[in-house]
């Protein structure tokens, strides 16, 4: 900040609720700089200046940035955009968080903030639409330190700031007040109602309540809309539907992520529409009604259930998705969980085992109904079918749980890959994928725990606080070392920690590795040696190994100069990295390695401390060992060491050595780049989500019993996301197994998800972003100079990659 004691506010979007802010920080005398995409956004706004042309624009001019835009992707592009905040991010900038979005939206925005230094502020408002006038109360979530240092921002345009917890804590509050509002809505309505059946004018019931309870206003917001003649008008109705409804599907979203039954929460969104006397939902006619119906019908049954019957000729089939699905399941009135007990109930009458388990199996998959609420519904419903039905019933419960709670492992962990596809995630991935999203399995360990290879799940497990980063190494045997233990090789930092000590540390290196400090200070020494590289090839055989001569020198001596390492001694500490993570070799080699490389940090680290060293970051994390102000502990700093080097150039160097044998093999894409570098953005985001380099995937340990995705997780199970397998879900990708270089990708697992994502990402993607245009335009005939089948691909490290790409220039 400029003046500590004066941070610069800033707003981005000036709607009912950002509009507000702004007004309440100008009458405060902080004069707030501001964006909207409409120009005129600020012309009603008492004291608020003309908006600026960008929200970069707002970052540079402020300290602390209210962002209150609509939904998660205009979030995703203020932030994070080409011209978002993050763009022209400075140390000191917070950015707080205002639009209702879901939960993991909000882990992820917090954690692309922190891989670029900046603070992050989840905040609830209430009430929006009175800030000018009363002010708001703040909801806030995030780490105290980042609450104190916004909070002379907050305080101007809040009458009250409330710190509910870490990051997501405010957005979950907000969420929980917004159904207290609504559902208290519902019930004023039914109330209403009552009243007038009886005789009673409405206006003595709200005497009665106003008496009763003076301050009371929130539960009489709706009935104090209504006009003279008893009836809301339909103009307010139709301006409070989207808030309501954006507000009630947030919930919704919250309590599918923490896996909390909330009926009166779908109760109340089912409904809202009569709640505000608009009538039902306008039917689908205007629609592509059988696209509806087909997308009804995966709500109903589960993501990817429509693909059966999708280009179907067949008149029956047509018809019940045109008409079963999207015009009677697709009504409001009830949801689709009051729907699914119905025809549960119908097809128990019938006595149909098989249209049981359909049913049933959607109600698990989609998270409505649990394995004892089926089971429960069985006995419930043989009292009124009778008990040889009740068989049938039982039956197809029974089935459609099998298929989602294994009692035995059914698959051993690492899967392996098809090695006539060494480009693609392991074909038993797709399977497990579209049956049974979250697997019991078997590790190299011989204990079990859970597999999950959908994207939405994934992403959940990433964000979920019941499940810690705290996990034990898949290939020790059970009982023995646990890597967060003291016995283990080498303290593995902030990647096994949880909040908020895993914040602290992070931000320890934060500032080393955001896009703009890679531009400033990595990228002109990435171009460089990039070049100096192509000479070497140019006058070297025109057959060569890539590997050796581009892929793995220039992630080491990227890393070398980052950490302060010696360059002259890559071949040691490659060999240890390769021995450390291979998985094909014994614990005991594995270990091995491990030890090479505490031995050579710590060699390091002494070296420096008695030469008083000053370059590369190993440096500056002695200065946070050393003194009475240490923040880390002398094994820490040798693990953050150890963690940074073998991370920091053998992922890197294994993605580069992947994507030039992709681009080799998939002439059209190459060729579209050649002639389009522009967009090599795209491309490598796409390389990323398309390889997926993590082999085995990244585990979470359960805090706390819960369920997940059906599944019954108990405290202290292992949790591994197989993130190859996510990037190409096609419930997250449109057609995920072609790689497409003009692919607009919002969000990948290529670098893991949420808070823990890599923190070296930027550079890796700057050196992806240098080879890959340089290589192909310094030589536009490179080929392989094998067969794809013949060349020898790294099956058991722990990043998937090449030994070896002969190429031929």
């Amino acid at each position: 900040m400029t003046d500590q004691h004066t941070p610069r506010a800033g707003v981005v979007g000036l709607g009912m609720i950002g509009g507000g802010v702004a007004v309440s920080l100008a009458r405060s005398g902080r004069v707030p700089a501001v964006y909207d995409i409409r120009p005129d956004a600020s012309a009603d706004l008492a004291g608020v200046p003309d908006p600026l042309e960008s929200p970069a624009q707002v970052a540079e001019a402020g300290d602390v940035v209210m962002v209150a835009v609509v939904d998660a992707d205009q979030a995703r592009e203020v932030i994070g955009g080409e011209k978002g905040l993050l763009s022209a991010a400075h140390p000191g900038l917070t950015i707080v968080l205002l639009a209702t979005v879901a939960l993991p939206v909000v882990h992820e925005l917090a954690g692309l903030c922190a891989r670029h230094g900046v603070g992050f502020l989840d905040c609830g408002v209430t009430p929006g639409d009175k800030a000018a006038e009363n002010g708001m109360v703040a909801i806030v979530g995030g780490e105290q330190a980042t609450v104190d240092a916004a909070r002379p921002v907050l305080d101007d345009w809040a009458k009250e700031v409330v710190h509910c917890g870490p990051p997501g804590a405010g957005m979950a509050t907000k969420i929980a007040r917004n159904v207290i509002t609504y559902g208290s809505w519902r019930t004023v309505a039914e109330a209403t109602a009552l009243a007038r059946a009886a005789g009673v004018d409405p206006d003595r019931l709200a005497e009665v309540i106003d008496t009763a309870d003076p301050e009371g206003r929130t539960l009489l917001q709706l009935l104090r809309m209504h006009g003279p003649d008893g009836i809301l008008p339909e103009a307010v109705g139709r301006q409070v539907e989207p808030l309501m409804t954006k507000d009630l599907d947030a919930a919704r979203d919250l309590a599918a992520t923490l896996a909390v039954d909330v009926p009166l929460v779908d109760v109340v969104r089912t409904r809202a529409r009569q709640t505000l006397d608009i009538g039902d939902e306008p039917s689908p006619a205007g629609r592509d009604l059988h696209r509806y119906g087909l997308e009804m019908m995966d709500q109903v049954y589960g993501p990817g259930f429509s693909t059966a019957v999708q280009g179907s000729s067949d008149p029956f089939t047509t018809e019940t998705v045109d008409y079963l699905f999207a015009q009677v399941w697709g009504r409001e009135g009830l949801s689709v969980r009051d729907r699914r007990l119905l025809t549960l109930g119908v097809a128990a009458t019938v006595g149909r085992p098989e249209l049981v388990r359909i049913i049933a199996n959607g109600g698990l998959v989609n998270g409505e109904l649990t394995a004892d609420e089926l089971r429960e519904a069985v006995l419930h419903l043989a009292v009124y079918t009778g008990w040889c039905k009740a068989t049938a019933t039982q039956a197809g419960v029974t089935a459609a749980i099998d298929a989602h709670t294994v009692t035995e492992p059914l698959v051993n962990q690492p899967v392996t890959r098809d090695t006539h596809h060494p480009l693609d995630p392991p074909t038993e991935y797709t399977r497990l994928r579209e049956d049974q999203p979250i697997v019991e399995v078997r590790f190299p360990n011989g204990s079990t725990g859970w597999l999950v290879t959908r994207f939405e799940e994934g992403s959940q497990v990433f964000n979920d606080p019941r499940l810690s980063a705290k996990r034990p190494r898949h290939d020790t045997p059970e009982g023995e070392v646990d890597e967060a233990d003291e016995a283990a090789p080498f303290d593995a930092g902030f990647v096994m920690m949880d909040e908020p000590e895993h914040g602290v540390h992070r931000r320890l290196l934060t500032a080393r590795f955001t896009p703009k400090a890679v531009q400033n200070t990595l990228q002109p020494y990435i171009d460089r040696i990039v070049d100096e590289h192509l000479d070497a090839i140019a006058a070297g055989p025109e057959t060569f190994d890539f590997v050796q001569a581009m892929a793995l020198p220039v992630p080491c001596l990227v890393i070398c100069e980052l950490l302060g390492v010696p360059y002259e001694d890559r071949d040691g500490f490659h060999e240890a990295t390769v021995d450390m993570m291979d998985m094909g070799k014994s614990r005991e080699e594995r270990d091995k390695g491990a030890h090479w490389l505490i031995n050579y940090i710590t060699n390091l680290v002494a070296e420096k401390r008695r030469t008083h060293a000053t370059d590369g970051i190993l440096a500056e994390l002695i200065d946070k060992t050393d003194g009475e102000d240490a923040v880390l502990s002398e094994r820490q700093l040798i693990g953050l060491g150890v963690l940074l080097l073998f991370a920091g150039h053998d992922t890197t160097a294994a993605m580069m050595g992947l994507s030039t044998l992709t681009l080799l093999t998939h002439h059209e894409q190459r060729k579209e780049l050649m002639e389009h570098p522009e967009k090599i953005g795209t491309t490598v985001e796409e390389l990323l989500r398309y390889l997926t380099i993590v082999q085995f995937g990244l585990g979470r340990v359960a805090k706390e019993d819960l369920e997940l995705a059906g599944a019954r997780i108990k405290k202290g199970d292992l949790v591994v996301v197989a993130m190859n397998a996510a990037n190409r879900d096609p419930r997250a990708f449109q057609d995920p197994d072609t790689l497409d270089i003009d692919r607009k990708i919002a969000r990948h697992m290529g670098f893991g998800y949420g808070v823990h994502a890599c923190l070296g990402q930027n550079v890796a993607r700057a050196e992806l972003k240098t080879v890959l245009p340089k290589l192909f335009q310094r030589f536009p005939d490179l080929r392989l100079a094998t067969p794809l089948e013949e060349v020898p691909m790294d099956f058991t490290g722990t990043n998937y990659g090449v030994r070896k790409l002969m190429v031929t220039r």
